[in-house]
């Protein structure tokens, strides 16, 4: 996506409305109300059908998906995962699991 101005401000600000406007409108295949768990089944079973990865490993990605990812974020909607609260509950999980 691309937008044009007379100055690079005003380029700047028409690209800013138009994602805004794509990521808010109901033809988007995800929004600002998409969950996590709607973000993770857009890639993970095309990732999963052209991946070389063995069968192994595509089960533990899958696992670590399912298990910790969308068991942990699933319900938070994209609007709400910012940096800092996916930050949080990274470190939150990375010290569980270490221990």
């Amino acid at each position: 996506m691309e937008r044009t101005g007379k100055t690079k401000a005003t380029a700047k600000v028409l690209l800013e409305a138009a994602v805004k406007a794509r990521a808010n409108s109901g033809d988007a295949d995800l929004n600002n109300d998409s969950t996590i768990e709607m973000l993770m089944q857009v890639p993970w079973p095309w990732k999963m059908e052209t991946s070389k990865l063995n069968e192994g490993s595509k089960g533990n990605y899958t696992d670590v998906i399912e298990r910790i990812i969308i068991l942990g974020l699933g319900a938070v909607k994209l609007r709400e995962a910012t940096t800092g609260r996916m930050d949080r509950w990274l470190g939150k999980e990375r010290r569980r699991r270490v221990g």
